[in-house]
């Protein structure tokens, strides 16, 4: 009898922890990249988007978002471009749309956000927080 319960009780164990490496959230509210697309219709790039402090990017985008952001974040949402984070919606994937304003390098924008309102500048390199960089 007793090898029993502790049988049963060993099986109920395995299916309890099978049922935990099943969980299939997903904590940072960013998907599969792979499966993401910018308004072009190009693949967003590996790493994108990404939420970053103000201050690790160019400081000429920094100074236009000055006293306009609650926390200090940006959502990087390609290298050099960047749109203002709100913790009201915090699925980065979200920021990808075509009715979202952007600023940043204008050849990236250009390519990636054609249609979107913002700001562009000449030369604006990735900021120190940006997949590899």
């Amino acid at each position: 009898m007793r090898r029993a319960l502790l049988a049963a009780a060993c099986c109920l164990t395995l299916v309890a922890c099978g049922t935990d490496s099943t969980n299939t959230t997903n904590d940072d509210k960013t998907s599969d990249p792979a499966a993401l697309t910018y308004p072009s219709g190009d693949g967003v790039l590996a790493g994108y988007p990404k939420k970053v402090s103000v201050s690790s990017i160019d400081e000429r985008l920094a100074t236009t978002y000055e006293g306009q952001l609650a926390d200090g974040q940006l959502v990087a949402l390609a290298p050099g471009v960047y749109t203002p984070f709100s913790p009201v919606e915090p699925d980065l994937t979200a920021y990808l749309s075509s009715d979202t304003p952007s600023d940043g390098d204008c050849t990236i924008k250009q390519k990636y956000f054609p249609a979107t309102g913002g700001s562009c500048w000449s030369g604006v390199q990735p900021g120190g927080e940006e997949p590899g960089w």
